[in-house]
C-alpha cells in the first residue's frame, strides 16, 4: 500500500487498486487525522501516533474491501475504520475527526471506478 498527500487530501491505494480518501485539509478548529491500529477502536484515544503507528511499514498489505465500520463517539468524536490484511494478519487503518458538528472532513473507499463507502466525520 502507498500513503500520499495530495490537492488536501490525504490518500492510501493498495495493490489490488483498492483507494481510501480523506479530506485532509482545515478549516478551522477540528482536530482530524488518522492512525494504524491493531485492534478496532472501541474509543477514539488521539493521544498521538504510538510506536506501532510510527513503526508500521503498510508495504503488501491490502484493504479488505468488506469491512468498513463509522463509529459517532459522541458529540465530537467520529471515526471511520478500515481493515488491512496481510495473510492472516490483520490492522486497522483509523481515520477520525474531532469537531463541534460544523467542520466535516469526508471519506471514500473506492475498488477499480466503484464506489464502496463515502461519508463524512
Amino acid at each position: 500500500m502507498e500513503v500520499f498527500e495530495k490537492d488536501g487530501k490525504i490518500n492510501f491505494v493498495d495493490e489490488n487498486d483498492v483507494f481510501v480518501g480523506f479530506d485532509y485539509q482545515a478549516c478551522c478548529c477540528e482536530h482530524f487525522d488518522w492512525f494504524y491500529s491493531k485492534e478496532v477502536p472501541k474509543v477514539l484515544d488521539i493521544e498521538g501516533p504510538d510506536e506501532f503507528h510510527d513503526n508500521f511499514d503498510p508495504k503488501g498489505w491490502v484493504f479488505d474491501t468488506s469491512f468498513c465500520k463509522e463509529v459517532s463517539g459522541g458529540y465530537e468524536d467520529n471515526w471511520v475504520t478500515f481493515r488491512l490484511v496481510k495473510g492472516k494478519e490483520e490492522v486497522f487503518l483509523v481515520l477520525y475527526n474531532c469537531h463541534n458538528g460544523y467542520y466535516a472532513h469526508g471519506y471514500t473507499m473506492i475498488l477499480k471506478g466503484t464506489n464502496l463507502y463515502s461519508s463524512y466525520l
